[in-house]
């Protein structure tokens, strides 16, 4: 009886350890696809962005240039409007916005569907794939999106930026205002945060 009962357990333990065996090859299959599929995604966007042009003053701007370009176009024209709160920026952004939708909608929708692909996933180690999208937009790509976010992204959107710390490496001193950082939550960006508010802090007191 006792001889059964062990080869009943050693029987039982090896079922659950080819369950779990099975189980686990499943996961890394799956999580390899989703990979393969993000990858592709990524490669698509790069791409985007690479092919992107922007008109102004009949100068063609091509691939990072262009996105440089319509950042420029938004700080100039918001320094000029002397745009100071985060209402009157809404009001001016989208008045502003149709002078670059056509040479950069199809970006934010691009960024759009890979932040949510990520997000809904629950099997990813999603912050290996946080840091590979961060790091193929170009500086004037996410000062764009950092704009355009605050007035025409959809609160799902914003979620999955947040949980990516989208601005993470965002250089602050490009904004229009260096202020604006804190037109978003800090789990936006991580420490930069703090270290951008200490920053703006000592500036205020030394100008006083």
């Amino acid at each position: 009886m006792d001889v059964q009962l062990i080869i009943g357990a050693l029987t039982a333990i090896g079922a659950v350890g080819g369950i779990l065996i099975g189980y686990s090859s499943w996961l890394n299959s799956k999580r390899q696809n989703i990979y393969n599929e993000y990858e592709n995604n990524l490669k698509l966007l790069s791409d985007y962005i690479n092919n992107t042009y922007f008109y102004e003053n009949d100068h063609k701007y091509e691939g990072i240039d262009a996105y440089s370009a319509m950042y420029d176009l938004l700080y100039r024209e918001a320094t000029k409007k002397k745009i100071e709160g985060k209402e009157d920026f809404i009001k001016f952004y989208k008045e502003f916005y149709p002078k670059i939708q056509a040479s950069i909608g199809d970006f934010f929708r691009m960024c759009h569907h890979i932040a949510i692909f990520v997000m809904s996933h629950r099997f990813l180690r999603k912050a290996r794939y946080y840091d590979l999208f961060r790091l193929i937009l170009p500086e004037g790509a996410r000062l764009l999106l950092f704009y355009n976010g605050l007035v025409l992204s959809s609160p799902e959107f914003l979620n999955a930026l947040k949980k990516m710390k989208i601005f993470k490496n965002l250089n602050y001193d490009r904004l229009i205002k260096p202020q604006h950082i804190n037109w978003y939550d800090r789990d936006f960006f991580g420490e930069i945060w703090t270290i951008a508010n200490k920053s703006l802090h000592l500036t205020e007191k030394r100008e006083a």
